[in-house]
């Protein structure tokens, strides 16, 4: 298997939730500490939180009761 070496530009981070995601999650910022530390695991901020990359933050929500296909995605895109 090989690994791409590719630069990295996009993280997404998904939290599954067991209801359809609100408009409050987002405001609360339900699982952006995963996203925070995967930053932190790619470089992009300081372990104290300080950007190192200027990237913007995308916060979705997905609700799917019938499938049980409920979760928040929260994703961090490289700025130019």
């Amino acid at each position: 298997m090989s690994m791409s070496t590719a630069p990295l530009t996009e993280i997404t981070v998904r939290i599954p939730l067991n209801r359809p995601p609100s408009e409050k999650d987002r405001q609360a910022g339900v699982g952006i500490e995963f996203l925070e530390q995967r930053l932190f695991q790619v470089g992009w901020v300081e372990e104290a939180g300080m950007a190192l990359k200027r990237f913007k933050i995308i916060f979705t929500g997905h609700g799917d009761a019938e499938r049980g296909e409920n979760y928040i995605e929260w994703k961090a895109v490289l700025q130019e």
